[in-house]
């Protein structure tokens, strides 16, 4: 015979069952993720990592001055990826950190600043080199699929030569998010050595 107890238990897990989703839905990363005062100046950062981890993976918008933990939503710009951060305040983000950002074209050295034209932040993607054959990208909510294909792609092949954007060539290192939400097909011809002459049109 099921105790009172244990049959209220199941009683109340059946029904909350029917509110249940999966656990991300309830994540949102960006609570707190910000120096701007009007959202809480939480001064979080977006990556993930481990309680007391080595590793804390995440993008810098601006690193020093008062944003503490280098990433803040309000920012326009994206100005690398860096390995160790720190939550909270009283933490400038000044232990010299060293940013990672994927480019294509002539080495630029400096950070540029918070108005760059090319901004992951801004539905703008840039395109570092594929290291798969082909991946296609299902829209959600949509019947939409976008596929990239990468041609002689290889451990020896690892730059780009040209590229096609829906049968169109394309001549720059960027997608913008409406190019990738509607559809179609990315095509790269790889190559042993860069091409100089691909991805000028930025």
């Amino acid at each position: 015979m099921i105790r009172k107890s244990t049959f209220l238990s199941l009683l109340f897990l059946s029904y909350i069952s029917g509110f249940a989703q999966n656990a991300v839905d309830y994540i949102n990363p960006i609570i707190g993720a910000t120096t701007d005062q009007a959202q809480g100046e939480g001064k979080t950062f977006p990556g993930a990592a481990t309680p007391l981890g080595l590793v804390q993976l995440s993008p810098d918008t601006i690193t020093g001055g008062d944003n503490g933990s280098g990433y803040s939503y309000t920012h326009s710009s994206i100005q690398g990826f860096s390995f160790t951060h720190m939550s909270g305040v009283g933490w400038y983000g000044d232990l010299g950190n060293f940013e990672v950002m994927p480019t294509c074209g002539d080495l630029k050295t400096s950070s540029g600043s918070p108005t760059l034209s090319v901004s992951p932040v801004d539905g703008i993607y840039m395109i570092g080199s594929p290291l798969f054959n082909k991946a296609i990208i299902h829209m959600p909510n949509s019947d939409k699929i976008f596929t990239i294909i990468a041609n002689n792609q290889s451990q020896k092949n690892l730059y780009i030569q040209s590229a096609l954007l829906n049968r169109h060539s394309l001549n720059r290192c960027y997608l913008t998010h409406k190019e990738i939400t509607q559809g179609g097909i990315l095509m790269f011809e790889m190559g042993p050595v860069p091409n100089k002459n691909w991805g000028l049109n930025n």
